[in-house]
């Protein structure tokens, strides 16, 4: 029978199950020899192989297998693993999500250990974004953390490509807010949020900042979508906190960080309900104007830019045609 500690199934969030595969074979004695297969481009015939090869060169083998879950043929594969595994051989399955009535995942919970990873949840995220800086030995004020938790969150894996590359960059040492910046997103992300908080608190640099992100290949129909996103939290906010609930409540009812939600009372107070829906109903209209094709996403994106920074928008929504 296999040892509980040889044979692993992990499945779920991908950049969690990951970080969890590489502590484990950390974990391992000495250095072992890893082997990466991916399920969906290896036959039954030759994962049988490598489960039933001990190392020649190593203390330790693992046989890493990603996408278990589109292996061709499960059932060699199940047979084998309901039999004994070289002593010096640690096997890893990893899955999106593996079929529980499956007699492969029946045969993994009973012969093995098996992980499942949900979505992270938010309120969690600050705190694993801790321990991943601190991993890569990255060093951030209290301010470029917020900043790149607002950025970026809640991608895990964009998260984890940035912070390998913040980590390349530093070298160890402290890095400021504006380096932080300046070195976020590659495909300019990180003025996005700048321009959409330009935007929503009515700065005129809002139109260079949006022309800035086009001329430099932004995706309009991406920057239309996060500034409806962005909208709604704000009426969101403003709803609640009308309804007399504290910031920490709201914080609490919409599962989003205290900070975030202070930033967003903050904007709101400038800002009157009933012009959060003129809002949304301009961005409404002109959604459906791009989609009889009336007008391209970076033309509907200045018309909204400029009604809202000027204060035109109306309930009826017919402007600027």
């Amino acid at each position: 029978m296999n040892r509980l500690d040889q044979l692993y199934l992990f499945s779920g969030e991908p950049i969690l199950r990951r970080r969890a595969i590489r502590r484990l074979i950390a974990s391992l004695p000495g250095e072992p020899q890893v082997t990466q297969l991916d399920a969906e481009e290896t036959s039954p015939r030759d994962l049988l192989q490598a489960l039933q090869t001990a190392p020649l060169f190593a203390e330790q083998a693992v046989i890493w297998v990603k996408n278990i879950e589109k292996l061709s043929d499960p059932e060699p594969v199940t047979r084998r693993l309901a039999q004994p595994l070289p002593s010096l051989i640690t096997v890893i399955f990893e899955a999106e999500k593996l079929d529980k009535r499956e007699r492969l995942y029946k045969t993994l919970a009973r012969r093995g250990q098996v992980q499942e990873f949900p979505p992270l949840e938010r309120h969690k995220l600050p705190g694993l974004v801790k321990q991943m800086l601190a991993e890569r030995g990255v060093q951030l004020s209290p301010e470029g953390f917020r900043y790149l938790l607002e950025a970026v969150s809640p991608d895990l894996g964009r998260l984890e490509h940035e912070i390998v590359k913040l980590a390349l960059y530093s070298e160890g040492r402290p890095l400021s807010l504006a380096e932080l910046e300046g070195l976020l997103f590659a495909d300019k992300g990180g003025n996005v949020f700048q321009f959409i908080d330009a935007l929503l608190e009515r700065r005129p640099e809002a139109l260079s900042r949006l022309q800035a992100l086009l001329d430099g290949g932004e995706d309009p129909n991406k920057l239309f979508f996060l500034i409806v996103g962005q909208v709604r939290a704000l009426l969101t906010v403003s709803s609640l906190a009308a309804g007399g609930l504290s910031g920490q409540e709201i914080a609490t009812q919409t599962r989003q960080f205290s900070w975030l939600i202070r930033k967003r009372l903050q904007q709101v107070k400038k800002l009157s309900q009933r012009e959060l829906i003129n809002w949304l109903l301009l961005l409404q209209a002109e959604d459906a104007r791009i989609k009889r094709g009336e007008r391209d996403p970076a033309e509907a994106l200045l018309v909204i830019a400029l009604a809202m920074l000027l204060g035109t928008v109306r309930s009826d929504t017919d402007l600027l045609c």
